[in-house]
């Protein structure tokens, strides 16, 4: 009815987010009621039910919720609620974009203020990084055309990577996560190795502007000369920046490279 798996929903029985009833059998009788519910807050669609709850969950809704579960340590939960929405119908950048993006500037907010502890900003960063990786691992391949994520020399910040990652997947690509501070050289490396159809990088930092310049333009003459399309981002991504590379695409967010690889994607198999 609602398209999961048995053992998605044993795993919500045993982790109380469904209701039951358990019969002398010892078997599990779901409420109805509240596996729709369920179903309707991740966004799942229900077939042939005309009586789901009218409430659907909203992006911010679903937002303030991760933030809830991060700040009050219930770690676990937040990397369900993470998996449980990229497997579910709501659009994979949606969630990175509306959901997770969000939640992560609401915890950096609580942690300037004094409300919240540099460790538990920590912990709840990790548990992001974990949740992202663990919802690529588990999305089903769909194409075989290899993206290159990384990140440039001198940048840590993982988790633009990782969603970029998680993005290109949903999106019929196989990404080859490089992850942070990794020289151009080795990105063209590893693209020249595995024969990508597409780098995306990850700007989340910029400590020397001349330096990612020559980057990015290095890489991008590079790949070009390989039908490689180059596409970056991030929230480093400065206007001066933008105005001295050259490359195949900017995207301000995550839903800008899913638009993008999927024409790109498009184009590729001769698809109109």
């Amino acid at each position: 009815m609602i398209g999961r798996s048995e053992s998605t929903v044993r795993r919500w029985c045993d982790r109380e987010e469904v209701a039951y009833k358990q019969t002398p059998g010892g078997h599990r009788r779901l409420l109805r009621s509240s596996v729709l519910a369920r179903a309707q807050q991740l966004g799942l669609r229900v077939a042939g039910v005309t009586d789901a709850p009218e409430h659907r969950a909203t992006t911010d809704e679903l937002s303030d919720q991760l933030v809830a579960h991060l700040v009050d340590g219930r770690l676990a939960e937040a990397q369900r609620l993470i998996v449980d929405l990229v497997s579910g119908s709501l659009p994979v950048a949606d969630v990175c974009d509306a959901v997770i993006a969000p939640a992560l500037a609401r915890l950096g907010q609580l942690w300037a203020a004094g409300e919240l502890a540099i460790y538990q900003e920590h912990a709840a960063t990790q548990t992001v990084v974990a949740s992202v990786l663990a919802a690529t691992h588990n999305m089903p391949a769909t194409g075989h055309d290899v993206a290159v994520c990384a990140a440039l020399s001198g940048d840590p910040y993982l988790l633009g990577p990782l969603m970029t990652g998680l993005v290109l997947r949903s999106e019929g690509f196989e990404p080859l996560q490089l992850g942070t501070d990794t020289p151009a050289a080795q990105i063209l490396k590893a693209a020249q190795a595995h024969d990508a159809k597409l780098v995306a990088l990850s700007i989340g930092s910029v400590v020397d502007t001349a330096a990612t310049v020559a980057s990015v333009n290095m890489l991008s003459d590079a790949l070009a000369k390989r039908g490689c399309k180059l596409v970056v981002g991030g929230r480093a991504l400065t206007s001066d920046v933008r105005r001295r590379v050259h490359v195949d695409f900017f995207g301000d967010t995550v839903s800008h490279l899913a638009v993008y690889a999927r024409r790109l994607n498009l184009k590729t198999r001769g698809t109109s």
